[in-house]
């Protein structure tokens, strides 16, 4: 069988795959995602999707614009969603084991019946999957003369699985397994066993998982439900993106620095706290907030070897800036596009509708993304992202949390970073696939107001080059240094000193025989004075009075108060 041919993402009218050209003497129902999923090829109550992992982007869409009575059911590895009412219409998926794409119809509503449709459900090297093909599905199967082959029933896998006694139905299965998954036919995970009788055989086959955000775990409430929970053996409490902890926990989300408590609620339950960015410090933080004795921790290499790092400062002119990373495109005139999928990070809302505007006008298909927009403009920005339609986001910190977009070519930021553990954050999304990725930070010296100390240091004086001995050391080492403590910086290998590390290593600035303390000096004296000329002033100036006083400039601003000018403590002052 030949799959239909893709659409490309730049055609506004779309067509209908050839072999779905076919009809009968009765029109079909036009579909009602039609208008909403433009990802999609369709005819009548046909729908076709790209990938597999569409799939989950069709499962919200169908939430909100199914008519009511609808259920649909996906794949293996989706949940299946389920709207308000009685069962009225059903849905079929296949997912076709060679090139991973899924077919969805929704055979209760066809009229006519496609040609190439039916090639595929007769079709035996595709594995079919089936929720609720029972009874006037069948009929309706035979009436079209359909000789469905290789096709699972998804109600009659679960049902084996659970080894009830009674089987469900479509109906039961939504209701009561709502939050299951299936993992290749091996095992069913169930949202909750209160709704209906199981064995404790059953029960023991079966898991469930529970998610609460931070807020909802400092509740009495749930603190008592835990409790009556603990006699049903809870297996571990699993903290993902623990660096939050140390990151929001001591201004912006308290909550998080009492998640310890759960350890005096549920004593012996392991916990395992999961991130990708600590440092030895935020590991510290962690670990003391949780009130972890003795933990195992285990830690892997920070090293990515597939990235490469590069820093420039910019220009002012944001085309001018950001056009170094852009191609052309073949036979379409001015237009530019990136070598791949990209993101560009902004420190501001203002700032990113700005770089996005600049990048339309020269053709890029890009988003913006920033919370100042609302939840389905966001909603929608991403999906158009995941599924390529458009190539490139440009976003505040606001995007990213979750996202797991394994063709990133770039990751770029148009302003210093505020701290490191973000900035690893952020360009940990390029190359997921393990191909070839660049991140680049365009900085100017204003971008150091907002900078974290460590900041400071790295793009501020390291990546002007005001020190000659930093200029010997590679941009990625210095990055890794502050999240590897020495034991493990000793199996971090990768590709350090070669061209395709970072900016430095390229240019040959690396020089691996220097050593620190000969070129280090204390400029202890010097912070003394200057730190006497701000206090001295009251605070009351910025830099650069301070440094007038300390030349001896009579150039002084006429509101600077008298007294200065006696201060015998401040070396070079006037005396009056």
């Amino acid at each position: 069988m030949v799959p239909c041919p893709l659409l490309t993402v730049c055609l506004i009218r779309r067509k209908r795959p050839r072999w779905f050209s076919f009809r009968s003497r009765y029109l079909y129902k036009k579909n009602i995602l039609e208008d909403s999923l433009q990802y999609l090829e369709f005819s009548g109550t046909v729908v076709y999707s790209r990938e597999k992992n569409d799939c989950s982007f069709l499962s919200e869409d169908l939430r909100s614009q199914l008519t009511p009575g609808s259920a649909v059911g996906f794949d293996m590895e989706w949940p299946p969603s389920f709207t308000k009412g009685q069962k009225q219409k059903v849905a079929l998926i296949q997912l076709c084991v060679s090139d991973h794409k899924c077919y969805l119809f929704h055979l209760s509503s066809m009229l006519g019946f496609p040609a190439g449709l039916k090639m595929l459900l007769e079709d035996d090297t595709i594995k079919k999957v089936g929720v609720g093909i029972e009874g006037d599905m069948w009929r309706l199967l035979s009436d079209f003369d359909i000789k469905l082959k290789n096709f699972l029933e998804l109600t009659d896998l679960a049902n084996e699985k659970l080894r009830c006694a009674e089987k469900w139905s479509l109906d039961g299965l939504v209701k009561h397994l709502f939050n299951r998954q299936l993992k290749k036919d091996r095992d069913v995970r169930c949202s909750s066993w209160n709704d209906f009788d199981l064995t404790e055989e059953q029960k023991r086959y079966a898991a469930t998982d529970a998610y609460v955000t931070a807020s909802v775990s400092q509740r009495h409430r749930f603190s008592g439900r835990v409790i009556d929970m603990a006699g049903n053996r809870i297996s571990v409490i699993a903290i993902d993106e623990a660096h939050c902890i140390s990151e929001w926990g001591h201004d912006f989300r308290g909550a998080y620095r009492n998640l310890g408590n759960l350890k005096k609620i549920l004593a012996g339950v392991p916990i395992m706290a999961l991130t990708a960015t600590a440092s030895p410090s935020v590991r510290d933080d962690i670990m003391k907030c949780l009130k972890l004795v003795d933990p195992v921790v285990t830690c892997t290499s920070f090293d990515r070897p597939n990235i490469f790092l590069g820093v420039r400062r910019k220009s002012g002119e944001i085309l001018q800036d950001l056009k170094q990373f852009l191609i052309k495109k073949n036979g379409l005139g001015g237009d530019y596009e990136f070598d791949g999928s990209a993101i560009v990070y902004c420190p501001s809302r203002k700032e990113a509708e700005r770089v996005s505007s600049e990048l339309y006008k020269l053709g890029v298909l890009c988003g913006v993304y920033h919370a100042g927009m609302g939840i389905t403009q966001r909603r929608e920005t991403q999906h158009r992202f995941m599924r390529d339609e458009i190539q490139c986001i440009v976003a505040t910190v606001a995007f990213g949390m979750g996202i797991n977009k394994a063709d990133i070519r770039k990751v770029i930021h148009y302003g210093a970073p505020k701290e490191m553990e973000s900035y690893y954050q952020e360009i940990g999304r390029a190359g997921r696939d393990g191909l070839p990725s660049s991140c680049h930070v365009l900085w100017a010296p204003g971008d150091m107001v907002t900078a974290s100390a460590r900041f400071l240091f790295l793009f501020c004086v390291y990546f002007r080059n005001a020190s000659p001995a930093l200029t010997c050391y590679l941009s990625f080492r210095l990055i890794l240094s502050h999240f590897e403590d020495k034991q493990l910086r000793k199996v971090t290998s990768g590709i350090m000193e070669t061209e395709a590390c970072c900016d430095n290593c390229k240019s040959g600035l690396f020089c691996l025989t220097l050593r620190c303390s000969e070129r280090q000096h204390d400029f202890g004296k010097e912070a003394y004075d200057l730190m006497s000329a701000v206090s001295a002033l009251n605070e009351r100036f910025g830099t650069a009075v301070p440094i007038l006083l300390l030349r001896g400039s009579v150039s002084l601003p006429a509101d600077t108060p008298p007294a200065v000018h006696l201060h015998s403590d401040v070396p070079g002052l006037l005396s009056a």
